[in-house]
């Protein structure tokens, strides 16, 4: 199947929002943040705040989610505390990123209307299985509606300024050709299979002696019982089962993927030591015909550029723009 990588514009916007760190301009304050009009605020772009309800709220769920993959305790230990530090900077700096966008898209009259939210609302809806189900998941999360319909609000109007600002961007019949035939791998039918045995020990002495006795005749199986360092495979005889190109460490992969069924390799030195492979089977997933990619390969490439040209013009707002941090 085809294996690229399939971006949307809003998935885009959020790759950017968690990739850019500027630090032009930056006039860091106290650490405790800052009140104004009675509302304590984190930051402000341009002499637009963030307030600090709107940053917690984020910073809540996003512990959450932590919480969720490594237990209640874990902001509590040594290493939770740094990684709080680290998203709590970074989250800030997401922040900022945000503030430039909705500032740059009013700027040039982009605008959501609430039927384009409803309708992104409905979508998700249908995709979680009907409304009962999505109230089920909703209330389970503690996810509240008007806060989710206003990052619907954000990523709609960071889709259309995307759009806006690439809007001139174009690729052409060459460019896709080239990438089509540097690779190959990513337009297989189905991934290419090996299935092999390996012996793996620490000393490249010892792998010269058994790849010897190999070529002498010995049986693969059996050396590997008796000699290899993997647990993982030597009582198995060596054996690593059926896996994908790519799923083994570079050097591995090269020459399992190179040999001939049958076949022993030469000795193979990688991180894990020095490796003696016997390939038993291999199946080569066919290249899908250009013709009948192209069109598609034309959509995902063009929307790849023009996230970088996007990329390009986020950092340039963000390199002039004027912030100040409170916390």
């Amino acid at each position: 199947m085809l294996k690229l990588k399939r971006f949307t514009a809003v998935l885009l916007v959020t790759f950017i929002i968690m990739s850019i760190t500027g630090c032009n301009l930056i006039e860091k304050e106290e650490k405790v943040g800052k009140e104004i009009n009675g509302e304590v605020m984190v930051a402000s772009v341009n002499k637009e705040n963030i307030t600090k309800a709107e940053y917690d709220r984020v910073l809540e769920d996003v512990q959450d989610t932590f919480k969720a993959y490594y237990g209640e305790e874990f902001f509590s230990t040594d290493e939770g505390k740094e990684v709080l530090e680290q998203i709590k900077e970074k989250l800030l700096e997401d922040f900022i990123i945000q503030k430039i966008i909705l500032t740059e898209a009013s700027n040039m009259d982009i605008s959501v209307t609430a039927e384009e939210i409803d309708k992104l609302l409905e979508q998700l809806i249908e995709d979680y299985g009907g409304q009962e189900q999505f109230d089920k998941l909703i209330e389970e999360r503690g996810i509240d509606l008007d806060n989710l319909k206003q990052d619907f609000h954000f990523q709609l109007t960071a889709e259309k300024l995307m759009e806006e600002v690439t809007k001139e961007v174009e690729i052409n019949n060459k460019e896709i050709r080239e990438y089509y035939e540097n690779n190959p791998d990513e337009f297989k039918e189905f991934p290419d299979e090996v299935k092999a045995r390996h012996i793996l020990v620490d000393d490249e002495d010892e792998a010269k002696k058994l790849l010897e006795q190999l070529k002498n005749g010995a049986d693969f199986a059996e050396l590997a019982k008796q000699h290899s360092k993997d647990p993982g495979s030597k009582d198995e005889g060596g054996d690593l089962g059926y896996f994908n190109r790519g799923a083994m460490v570079a050097e591995f992969d090269e020459a399992v993927f190179n040999m001939e069924v049958g076949e022993i390799s030469d000795i193979v030195k990688t991180r894990y030591g020095y490796h003696i492979i016997k390939l038993e089977e291999k199946t080569i997933g066919p290249v899908i015909k250009f013709a009948e990619i192209e069109e598609e390969l034309k959509e995902q490439l063009l929307l790849n550029k023009k996230y970088e040209e996007f990329d390009k013009q986020v950092s340039e707002w963000r390199k002039a723009a004027k912030v100040k941090k409170y916390i």
